[in-house]
């Protein structure tokens, strides 16, 4: 059975669930292999993970020149947001990395002003100040950081930084690619993309590989668990992107975002408390709440 095939309120739910566990794996998997080789080694097969299930989740048509070419350069960009954002999670709060990597989607607003000849709302101005204030709270400033601390602290605000404008990027593709007369060719784009990003990282592990000791007796179950976590976050990712860039096109903006923003950033930041054991202080948690805010106004 054709996967788009379901009812729309069937595809929200397995798009939300399959973006929750994807990123909580990523994030479990980014806590257990932190190198930059195990991060190639993530995005590559968690590519290949993602072509199986561009495969079986609907039928492919043969591609244009335009979507060949659009696909390769959302490849570029998407492989570049996968490894800013596991640097983020790795060295920052997993709750607030998402909330302002969804922040993104200001970039995507401001560029139907600027080209698609969209009007701004009301209460897009507002989650534009909510946008800013959310910012504003998004580093803890009290008391003095050890060095380490204020490594790490900069390499978050660089690394989220970064994923916060590619994420932009992303849409602003997507958005080219649904908006042409290439539009029905969403699973060849999607395919190209994460085959380059596939390919890409392998290059990228080889050349950033080391001879790195694991004992024995741990070695198969470490490997097993590894590609496990691999496998359900593609999976989780190749269903997210094939069910998002479909109902994109058939739902109203007003309801598709904050259904998907609004869901996604509440699920996470559950996840960053329950599972993952984050501490925030006060002021964090009001950026996270002006920062979903912030979203549910920037879709309307």
């Amino acid at each position: 059975m054709d996967l788009l095939s379901l009812p729309v309120a069937a595809l929200f739910v397995v798009s939300m669930t399959a973006a929750f566990l994807s990123n909580v794996f990523k994030k479990s998997y980014n806590n257990r292999f932190p190198t930059a080789f195990d991060t190639q080694i993530y995005i590559s097969a968690g590519g290949v993970a993602v072509l199986l299930t561009l495969f079986c989740a609907s039928r492919a048509t043969a591609p244009s020149l335009a979507t060949v070419l659009l696909g390769c350069v959302f490849g570029a960009v998407t492989l570049a947001h996968s490894v800013c954002f596991m640097k983020a999670i790795e060295t920052g709060s997993f709750a607030y990395t998402f909330v302002i990597v969804s922040l993104s989607t200001i970039i995507p607003a401001i560029s139907g002003v600027l080209f698609w000849h969209e009007k701004i709302t009301v209460p897009q101005i507002f989650g534009l100040i909510a946008f800013a204030a959310c910012i504003l709270l998004s580093v803890n400033a009290e008391g003095k950081a050890a060095n380490g601390e204020k490594t790490k602290k900069k390499t978050w605000i660089l690394s989220v930084s970064v994923c916060f404008v590619l994420s932009g990027l992303v849409g602003i593709l997507q958005k080219i690619h649904q908006s042409s007369p290439y539009a029905e060719e969403r699973i060849p784009f999607l395919a190209i993309a994460f085959g380059i990003m596939t390919v890409a990282s392998a290059f990228g592990a080889f050349a950033v590989r080391k001879t790195r000791v694991v004992p024995r007796e741990n070695k198969a179950k470490r490997y097993l668990l590894k590609y496990l976590l691999i496998a359900v976050g593609g999976i989780g990712v190749g269903l997210n992107n094939v069910i998002n860039l479909y109902l994109s096109g058939v739902v109203e903006s007003a309801v598709f975002f904050p259904v998907v923003n609004g869901g996604g950033l509440a699920l996470t930041t559950l996840a960053g408390v329950i599972f993952f054991r984050e501490k925030l202080t006060a002021k964090q948690w009001a950026g996270i709440a002006v920062g979903i805010l912030s979203v549910l106004l920037l879709c309307f």
